[in-house]
């Protein structure tokens, strides 16, 4: 494992546990065993390896909706597959990072990140497009008019993300999920 590597697990680590704005550099020297001159060759700041753990979250959780996508038969079973996938795995990496509920801490800290987060939603965007396309071309789904609409349903997804982890008894989601993308399915579905 590459030492950039191992540094942004461990600085995963400690962003959890204490969340962004009490985390130091030294935290995150010590967590990996380091000086904090040695943490520097690696990483120019705190924000830098903030937005670096951002990024290496949405490759995994791209590579998980790409995974998904690609083993579902069909433009329907995908755009299932993608929605869940995504919905689950960002609701995971956000929960994991706001250990003792720090969702207003992290929202607040997110902008450091900015260029991470607008590549990854642009790729899950394109990914959400793609199936749209697919299944309209082949008559599963209404073909869609606004290039927008892939956009506002990935946003809409993250905004109830961040909603659930502000509730103080956050509802079981599965059976929600299931019947709102029923519902969905029932609008772009021919």
């Amino acid at each position: 494992m590459a030492k950039q590597e191992q540094i942004l697990n461990k600085a995963r680590d400690v962003f959890a546990r204490h969340g962004y704005r009490k985390t130091t550099v030294e935290d995150i020297a010590r967590a990996c065993a380091l000086g904090k001159a040695a943490l520097y060759h690696y990483f120019s700041s705190k924000e830098e390896i903030f937005a670096e753990v951002v990024r290496a979250e949405s490759r995994k959780i791209l590579a998980q909706i790409r995974t998904a996508v690609d083993a579902a038969d069909g433009p329907k079973a995908q755009l299932v597959a993608m929605l869940k996938t995504s919905f689950n795995a960002v609701s995971v990496a956000i929960a994991e990072l706001v250990e003792n509920k720090r969702a207003a801490e992290l929202r607040a800290s997110l902008p450091l990140a900015a260029e991470a987060l607008r590549q990854f939603l642009d790729e899950e965007v394109e990914i959400l497009r793609k199936i749209l396309e697919t299944g309209a071309r082949q008559g599963v789904f209404r073909k869609i008019t606004s290039p927008s609409v892939p956009l506002v349903i990935i946003s809409g997804l993250r905004g109830v993300q961040f909603h659930i982890l502000e509730v103080e008894k956050p509802p079981v989601l599965e059976d929600a999920i299931d019947s709102v993308l029923d519902l969905f399915l029932e609008g772009i579905c021919r």
